[in-house]
């Protein structure tokens, strides 16, 4: 219709009035489409990339070779993945760093792999795909094979909140040697292996109840990075539990945390019998240190006990 400004209609009156301008054409757009992020672009191959700044330099590399160049002719450099413990140490910690990386585009690193052993984890993946991967592995795998992996999934769920476990990895987590980590200490108590690597050393394995030295100081060389983390299966009788205080439940930081593992074995008069089934009495009786029968007893054959919150570092109960 034709409406003046007034709102009257002015149809067949010789005023000239005001006329909406027709409308624009609507783009035609698939209900299968996304229409948000350009399907050209979800095709790009990333190139690498390197910002100067006054007060820093950004390097963005796309190789696991490139990421590793960096390292050896910058031995200061700064890794950053969700930028969750880095962001906060230059804002308010006033930490100069001059040259970072952002290792969210090397394929290398977040690269994941089943074997008969455990899982293989690259360190760049994040927290919540991290904990994808454990649920995966938890419904696929026979339940005593997974014990770690549940232990691990439940000490998750409380890490934080969950946009920074969208963006913080595993091996930020791991790098950042937080005394406080609710990760590191059952990491070391379940027996993980990290590997590192470097320019000119390869590939490194390192246990992860010997990786942490100091207050946020671990066993990597200058030029080395963490490129994966090894997380065990759990043996027939192999039993983990994950431990963590803090003032509130939901997205706090703990005062305290642990990881615990024992392995279970049946001695007899010819010796000990690793994954002899025991039903959960008997199980019982190893606990109070009783024997279920005069020939046999379940005892404890290993065990891992690893604490956060209680020195400079995650620390492991050598004599338990």
């Amino acid at each position: 219709s034709e409406l003046c400004n007034g709102g009257q209609c002015c149809s067949g009156k010789g005023s000239k009035c005001c006329q909406a301008p027709p409308p624009a054409a609507a783009a035609v757009v698939k209900p299968s489409s996304e229409p948000i992020f350009p399907r050209e672009l979800k095709g790009r191959v990333p190139a690498a990339l390197k910002l100067e700044g006054p007060l820093c330099t950004w390097y963005r590399p796309t190789t696991l070779g490139q990421l590793l160049g960096l390292k050896a002719e910058y031995p200061d450099l700064k890794l950053v993945g969700g930028n969750s413990e880095v962001g906060i140490e230059m804002k308010f910690k006033d930490a100069g760093y001059k040259h970072l990386a952002a290792v969210t585009h090397v394929p290398e690193l977040a690269e994941v792999s089943v074997t008969d052993a455990g899982l293989q984890v690259g360190a760049g993946i994040t927290l919540s795909k991290l904990l994808d991967l454990l649920h995966s592995q938890i419904e696929s795998q026979l339940p005593h094979r997974t014990r770690g992996f549940a232990a691990a999934a439940e000490q998750l769920r409380w890490f934080a909140g969950r946009q920074i476990r969208n963006v913080g990895t595993l091996g930020g987590n791991i790098a950042t040697a937080s005394p406080i980590s609710d990760l590191n200490p059952l990491w070391m108590a379940f027996g993980a292996v990290f590997t590192v690597v470097g320019q000119g050393t390869g590939l490194r394995e390192v246990p992860a109840s010997k990786f942490f030295l100091g207050y946020r100081k671990v066993d990597m060389a200058p030029d080395e990075v963490l490129l994966s983390v090894h997380i065990p299966f759990t043996r027939e009788k192999e039993f983990t539990r994950e431990f963590k205080q803090s003032p509130r439940r939901d997205d706090d930081i703990a005062i305290v945390n642990a990881g615990i593992r024992v392995l279970l074995e049946k001695q007899t008069a010819n010796g000990l019998q690793t994954g002899t089934a025991a039903n959960g009495a008997a199980v019982a009786n190893v606990t109070n240190g009783h024997s279920s029968s005069s020939s046999s007893e379940w005892i404890v054959a290993e065990a891992g006990i690893a604490y956060g919150g209680v020195a400079p570092k995650s620390i492991m109960a050598e004599k338990a």
